[in-house]
């Protein structure tokens, strides 16, 4: 088994939180979330909005070329409010960027009139090179399209990302 095989089974392995209703059309085999009447197909699930996501914060030249993840229990779309994650359960990690996903805090919601994952993350940073700092970064990627929509930081995080090199 190659080492992208064991990355991609492992971070398959992710739930998410939602408020909405979801069912699984069994004959086309697609998750579907319903809300107000209007029934939504999700193609994006939340083990793959979290690489999305991951990936994106990698383009803009802000992490490694590769990252890592440990596993948890099966992908399964939650339609309670509690953690479908147990908090003991590591989370996923990006060894080099240092970015770790908050993999029990994973939900899905409605920003901006679209249907998004909202993924808690913690960004480890060396302000100036050596005072090591950790900053809160959230990311909204598309259930729809699992295209990474926004990225959101603090304004003083955003300038402690800057003054880390």
């Amino acid at each position: 088994e190659s080492a992208g095989e064991a990355e991609n089974e492992d971070i398959q392995e992710l739930r998410a939180i939602s408020k909405f209703p979801l069912r699984i059309d069994v004959s086309t085999n697609q998750l579907i979330m319903t809300k107000n009447g209007v029934e939504r197909v999700l193609t994006t699930l939340p083990a793959k909005a979290v690489q999305n996501m991951l990936r994106a914060h990698l383009k803009k030249g802000l992490g490694p070329k590769f990252f890592q993840a440990t596993p948890s229990a099966t992908p399964v779309a939650t339609s309670s409010a509690t953690p479908s994650a147990s908090p003991e359960e590591e989370p996923i990690a990006s060894e080099s960027a240092n970015i770790t996903v908050l993999e029990n805090q994973i939900s899905l919601e409605e920003e901006n009139g679209q249907i998004v994952y909202k993924i808690p993350a913690k960004k480890k940073l060396r302000l100036f090179g050596f005072i090591p700092v950790t900053t809160d970064l959230t990311g909204f990627v598309s259930a729809q399209t699992g295209i990474l929509i926004e990225e959101r930081q603090s304004l003083l995080a955003r300038i402690l990302d800057i003054l880390s090199p």
